[in-house]
């Protein structure tokens, strides 16, 4: 007979998205010791009252951490994790998050046919889900393989598309870059 762990106290889930936004306040920071750190404690919290989704989302994030560290490696091995997770929930955008992150650190590694086909995944999964910010990222993303690839043709017009679909999400953020 298997136990599942209690249900945690609103105070300690209040705890821990406290702690989750205090990591990720760090990471916008560049204070990527500190948000490991968090996010570390925020996926054991996780775990020990049985939020696999909240466990999820840490090892994501700590994939993010690990890409701007350029330890891209480090970046695969936890959000590998984060995509099983996502994948066990059946939580498709989650998943598609994950598979475009994944394929920012293949393409640092220098795996581009990899971090295209991720990329493309990620696409499809943002379009099913109706998540168009994240239709432009990996439209972007692909461009910038492409354009590594020396497929300038391909990744101009990709390069195009993403600036649309940043423009009408309004995502100027996503604009500039786009347009770098």
């Amino acid at each position: 007979m298997s136990s599942s762990p209690p249900p945690a106290s609103p105070v300690r889930r209040a705890g821990d998205t406290d702690l989750l936004r205090e990591a990720l306040d760090a990471a916008s920071m560049a204070k990527h010791a500190a948000a490991l750190e968090l996010l570390t404690s925020y996926a054991k919290a996780c775990a020990k009252r049985g939020d696999v989704a909240g466990e999820g989302r840490a090892y994501r994030n700590m994939g993010v951490v690990y890409i701007d560290l350029n330890h891209p490696k480090k970046a695969v091995d936890v959000l590998e994790r984060g995509l099983t997770i996502a994948r066990q929930q059946g939580d498709r955008k989650a998943e598609g998050k994950t598979l475009q992150n994944m394929a920012v650190a293949y393409e640092k590694l220098g795996q581009y046919d990899l971090s295209l086909n991720l990329s493309q995944q990620a696409e499809v999964i943002a379009r099913e889900v109706g998540n168009r910010r994240g239709q432009g990222i990996a439209t972007e993303n692909a461009a910038v393989v492409l354009s590594a690839l020396g497929k300038f043709k391909k990744a101009v017009d990709l390069h195009e598309q993403a600036i649309e679909t940043a423009d009408e999400c309004g995502d100027y953020v996503g604009v500039e870059v786009a347009q770098e």
